[in-house]
């Protein structure tokens, strides 16, 4: 019998099922290069058998990494990355008190943010603001104003070192907004919401711009001066 006949007879030669086991494979003997295209199919894989932890991090978009941010579309996403990219995702809100409230942790991925207050109140007069920061709170360099419209008259102030919520301000104001904060290109982020007043008949408009040095990380809501305190309402932001 020659050469090419044992060949010939390997070849055609037929295993049984679970012949060839895990076990009796040598590490590494089984390359991407000896596996044939469409080889592999998905009747071949038992139910279950490629998890996560068997595949190489590099292959998996995290939730911290986001789906929307991630260039690789070969990758496989880890739930809670699609339960990030399905839409704007609400935080848990916090009370309103202190002199400030901070929201942290935003992902670089977000194009959209949304602050809302409801029932909110402070112990004095110092305006209502917000503030956005990268890696620390932004105080300067802000572009825009706000108008408080009560009595069928109007009046408006600039907001340079924050976006202003309201005009004027008593400590028996109870004030409910919400303020949408969107990227307008790079770092450059525009503010614009509306709130009124529960305890009178009075209304505001706000807008604003700024351009951060890096990217928006977190959101302040405090008051102008930074030492009246809240003490009534809650915050909450979403993103998206």
């Amino acid at each position: 019998m020659n050469e090419a006949t044992v060949r010939a007879l390997i070849r055609n030669f037929a295993l049984p099922d679970g012949a060839v086991t895990e076990a009796k494979l040598a590490s590494g003997a089984v390359t991407t290069a000896k596996i044939a295209d469409g080889a592999v199919a998905t009747a071949k894989i038992a139910d279950g058998a490629v998890t996560f932890a068997k595949l190489d991090a590099a292959s998996v978009i995290t939730s911290s990494e986001g789906l929307r941010a991630n260039d690789s579309d070969t990758a496989v996403p880890t739930t809670a990355a699609v339960i990030d990219a399905l839409g704007p995702q609400l935080q848990t809100s916090k009370s309103a008190t202190g002199t400030e409230v901070d929201f942290t942790g935003i992902p670089s991925w977000v194009n959209r943010i949304t602050v809302t207050g409801s029932g909110v109140s402070t112990n004095g007069t110092s305006n209502i603001i917000i503030r956005v920061g990268d890696g620390a709170i932004v105080s300067t360099g802000y572009l825009g104003a706000t108008t408080q419209i009560a009595g069928g008259s109007a009046a408006s102030i600039l907001g340079t070192s924050s976006c202003g919520l309201m005009q004027a301000n008593v400590a028996a104001n109870i004030f409910r907004f919400k303020c949408t904060i969107d990227r307008h290109s790079g770092n450059t982020w525009v503010f614009s919401g509306t709130g009124a007043l529960s305890n009178a008949a009075t209304t505001m408009v706000f807008a604003n711009e700024i351009t951060l040095t890096g990217a928006l990380d977190r959101v302040r809501i405090t008051t102008v001066g930074g030492v009246d305190t809240f003490d009534a309402g809650t915050f909450n932001v979403s993103w998206e």
